[in-house]
């Protein structure tokens, strides 16, 4: 695959944890990394709770919770992220959405999962698929289905890069389609 030099890419994280945030510096609680709002924090009870529901929600190897909110509405919740599992350029990841009644303004499903507080609503148990490509200096990645293989994903990259791809608007660039390596 060509180097993405060309690429206009601008590297966004998909997971709203990290949009809009005025963090504070990540901390460790329970071996478990915490990246809080200034505004916004858990307790280390408010941690144990959460990390329960995400168990409870299926994440087996949680490593990082996050406080974010989404634009434009500003609705606040807590990611659960679990460990990556990388095989070459391919990088998946389960999150669980967190709500907390303090700060949501989303109704509780009725098959809403809860602990305390807070709570999931279906589908409890979220997967993202990435491959990583080379974008300069550092490697970037694309959420990418599992059933596209590397060739696809490259071409397609390739396309985008040398502007031959079009969107059905006209734009060369895709919206949101990047995504920065941790």
């Amino acid at each position: 695959m060509r180097k993405m030099k060309a690429m206009k890419l601008t590297p966004v994280l998909m997971l709203a944890s990290h949009l809009m945030c005025t963090s504070l510096p990540a901390q460790s609680v329970a071996g478990i990394t915490t990246k809080f709002e200034k505004d916004a924090s858990l307790t280390p009870e408010q941690v144990q709770s959460v990390l329960r529901l995400a168990r409870e929600c299926g994440l087996a190897e949680p490593v990082e919770i996050a406080i974010g909110h989404t634009l434009p509405l500003a609705r606040r919740f807590i990611t659960i992220k679990g460990k990556e599992k990388i095989d070459g350029r391919r990088v998946s990841l389960e999150v669980v959405h967190v709500y907390y009644s303090k700060w949501a303004d989303l109704p509780r499903r009725e098959r809403a999962k809860q602990d305390q507080d807070f709570w999931v609503n279906p589908p409890y148990l979220l997967k993202f698929n990435f491959v990583t490509f080379p974008e300069g200096s550092k490697p970037s990645r694309v959420a990418v289905s599992v059933g596209i293989s590397l060739e696809v994903v490259d071409k397609i990259l390739d396309h985008i890069a040398t502007g031959k791809l079009r969107f059905q608007d006209g734009r060369v660039e895709p919206r949101l389609c990047a995504f920065s390596g941790s």
